[in-house]
């Protein structure tokens, strides 16, 4: 059991400076860094976070822009995940080495038609392959690092969803051993801190009224014994987006939210980047997490 638990909550701008279990404390992030620590039991769970979206040039890396200011917002309000966005630079490529030291990262954009004829394209020109070095950083996260890609499909409603074919097509090229799979329903990743029963519907779906989708489910890979990449095909980054947006006709997804908030702490409980070494699953029993016997949690370097 949790107990004395202290946060110091500075707003958006910073992670709290300490979440203390007893004389346990789970310090607070390098400035600049990505990376997060979580302490607790099952959902019980309290910890830091720093959010990181993938700077890529296949499409338009920085689409619904909001979206993960308001994913932010949701995890300071509605748990105990002490959460901001401030890596340096405001994002990661795949060559960058900080990129190993954040447990998620977000990966979206539109199909590469709508970009061109939106004018939606900044800096350098649009690709339809990732470089050779972003292939291996990737691979490195992934595999080597035990990351966790979230890709969120932003053309969905476009007919050929070409960058969704596109990041199949990436992921393939660095990763020709893994395959795209069902995620069952199943799955802990849609209970472990909202029961769920698996994925909430969309952006397509959510405002403009088109029927559910006849997969009820969403894909991904796994390496080793955890899942490392979702894929999906429904625009969730622009359904959590929509709160910020309040010209809409139709509410935001709280779906969407709750979901995102599973994957954050899937993220933060399972691979090789995140420190949950005193984080206990709810179906094991120990005694690690202890007021009488604290764990010191070190810093993240």
């Amino acid at each position: 059991m949790i107990k004395n638990i202290t946060v110091a909550d500075t707003g958006l701008a910073n992670v709290a400076q300490a979440v203390t279990l007893g004389k346990v404390a789970v310090a607070p992030l390098p400035k600049g860094e990505p990376g997060g620590r979580v302490i607790g039991r099952g959902k019980d769970i309290e910890g830091v976070f720093r959010i990181v979206r993938v700077q890529h040039a296949l499409p338009d890396w920085w689409a619904d822009q909001s979206s993960l200011v308001a994913l932010t917002e949701w995890l300071n309000t509605q748990t105990k995940i002490k959460t901001d966005m401030n890596v340096e630079g405001g994002s990661i490529r795949l060559i960058d080495p900080k990129l190993g030291k954040s447990p998620l990262v977000f990966f979206t954009g539109h199909d590469p038609s709508n970009v061109r004829s939106r004018n939606l394209q900044r800096g350098e020109p649009l690709k339809n392959k990732l470089a050779e070095n972003e292939k291996d950083g990737l691979r490195k996260y992934l595999i080597e690092s035990g990351g966790f890609v979230y890709f969120d499909d932003c053309g969905v409603n476009a007919p050929a969803q070409a960058f969704l074919r596109l990041t199949l097509a990436q992921l393939k090229y660095a990763l020709p051993e893994y395959s795209v799979d069902r995620i069952p329903n199943d799955h802990e990743i849609y209970n472990n801190f909202y029961d769920m029963g698996g994925p909430p519907v969309g952006f397509d779906i959510f405002w403009w009224g088109t029927h559910p989708p006849k997969r009820n489910f969403l894909e991904g890979i796994t390496v080793g014994d955890h899942l490392a990449v979702i894929v999906g095909r429904r625009d969730y980054m622009c359904a959590m987006e929509s709160v910020s947006l309040p010209t809409r006709t139709v509410h935001y997804s709280p779906g969407v939210y709750r979901f995102s908030t599973n994957v954050v702490v899937y993220a933060l409980t399972h691979g090789g980047v995140s420190d949950y070494k005193d984080y206990v699953p709810e179906d094991k029993v120990t005694n690690r997490i202890s007021i009488e016997a604290p764990t010191v949690v070190p810093n993240l370097e």
